[in-house]
């Protein structure tokens, strides 16, 4: 009887411990972000998690009204995108074939729609591009690129505003690093290690449209922060990026519009072919607002006047956020 009774006193305190463990942390989250979920709502389930899917791209397709949520799977099979419907939850999605029909695992962290296509990082200078009938089509258990992309630097994230399509690279000194022409001092001394470019959408269709294999110059290159997860543009016009680093809290920085501010430059960088483009700096100089959210932010969209927010951390490779409800994207309108 006392060993029945020392047993059960055990598993009591491990239950307890387990529960002030998970109490503690969503308790050191939500305060740490205390604004985002006081001022955010739930969008959607983030579906594929219990199956090893890592989210890491988010867009949203005006015509269907649907998004599309792109990552890679932790037991390195096919990477996936899901086509998910924001008003019953119901989704679908392919896996990624290469050409000759073999699993494909591009990083997928960064996804796009406009028109007919779907952009597509690869975690290279690459971006796959597929038809967005064929991502989309509920029939279908596979997805392959008919046309690729090649951009003057390494992008993660994309985002598509107006004519421009922005593609954005992500720099952290632990194991993630960039080409020295990548870097740059911005006027205030702050040390710029990623860039992200902007490229005409029109141009860019039409390019495809020629070639299967494509290459554009930049309209304009701007120099980013360390550890940006994730960009859009906002409906009035501001750009967003994401910072995540870990565990810790990530971070939305808010800056001035790109395409109003900084109209001329006397900085430039080097596009393909060694072709000058202007550039410019995304620092503390023209940030308007800084916003703390949950900890690893991925990619962000818009719609409307909302911000959605992606996070990886209830996938298996994280775990905790499945304890924190990071299973479900949340989104919020900023005020600045």
């Amino acid at each position: 009887m006392k060993v029945i009774k020392a047993i059960f006193k055990v598993l009591l305190c491990l239950v307890l411990l387990v529960g002030l463990t998970v109490g503690g942390l969503n308790i050191w989250i939500r305060t740490a972000s205390a604004s985002f979920y006081k001022n955010s709502e739930k969008e959607f389930q983030i579906p594929g998690l219990s199956e090893g899917f890592v989210p890491k791209g988010i867009t949203y397709d005006e015509n269907s009204g649907y998004y599309l949520v792109s990552g890679s799977m932790s037991d390195n099979s096919a990477s996936r995108i899901y086509t998910i419907d924001p008003a019953t939850s119901d989704f679908t999605y392919v896996e990624l074939k290469t050409a000759g029909g073999e699993a494909d695992t591009p990083s997928a962290a960064g996804i796009a729609v406009h028109g007919r296509y779907v952009f597509l990082s690869t975690g290279t200078e690459l971006i796959n591009v597929y038809r967005l009938a064929e991502v989309t089509d509920s029939d279908l258990s596979s997805a392959t690129p008919f046309a690729t992309f090649t951009a003057a630097n390494r992008p993660e994230s994309l985002f598509i505003h107006n004519d421009y399509i922005f593609m954005g690279e992500y720099y952290n000194k632990e194991g993630y690093d960039t080409p020295g022409s990548h870097k740059f001092e911005s006027d205030n001394g702050e040390q710029l290690n990623a860039v992200m470019l902007m490229y005409d959408i029109t141009a860019l269709v039409q390019a495809l449209s020629e070639s299967e294999q494509a290459a554009l110059q930049p309209e304009a290159a701007y120099a980013v922060p360390d550890n940006c997860t994730g960009m859009c543009v906002l409906k009035s016009g501001q750009l967003c990026l994401s910072s995540a680093k870990g565990m810790k809290s990530s971070t939305l920085r808010i800056y001035d519009d790109p395409l109003k501010t900084n109209l001329t430059s006397d900085n430039t960088y080097s596009a393909l072919n060694g072709e000058k483009v202007p550039l410019y700096y995304v620092d503390s100089d023209s940030m308007l607002k800084e916003i703390s959210v949950p900890p690893m932010a991925q990619e962000l969209v818009t719609q409307g006047d909302k911000i959605l927010v992606l996070t990886s951390a209830a996938s298996n490779k994280s775990m905790f956020g499945k304890l924190t409800g990071a299973g479900t994207c949340r989104s919020f309108i900023p005020e600045f």
